[in-house]
């Protein structure tokens, strides 16, 4: 176990543990190892909905300005959108300090 002590300066003492959680089984042990273990309901949210969001919205932009692009270049483009700001958001969340 891995944990230490801080004093602030009113006198009190915050315990800090540096502990991973553990890892469900299954399925959800795999998310966890993706998103980092111990993520908050609203941390897996905004994960999970904003890639998906901005993909729509790159997509729905492509369509609207009549890009002419073919289906694999809109897939490829919202695979990245997708990915670019999941990863931003991912790594902003305290879960991903693992």
């Amino acid at each position: 176990m891995c944990s230490s002590e801080l004093i602030l300066p009113e006198g009190h003492i915050m315990h800090i543990s540096w502990d991973l959680p553990a890892f469900r089984p299954g399925f959800w042990g795999i998310i966890d190892k993706f998103i980092g273990p111990g993520a908050t309901t609203a941390e897996k949210n905004i994960q999970l909905f904003l890639p998906f969001l901005f993909s729509a919205g790159v997509v729905a932009i492509g369509l609207y300005s009549e890009f002419n692009w073919s289906v694999v270049q809109y897939v490829i483009i919202a695979l990245l959108a997708g990915d670019m700001v999941g990863g931003v958001v991912t790594n902003a969340t305290s879960a991903a300090k693992w």
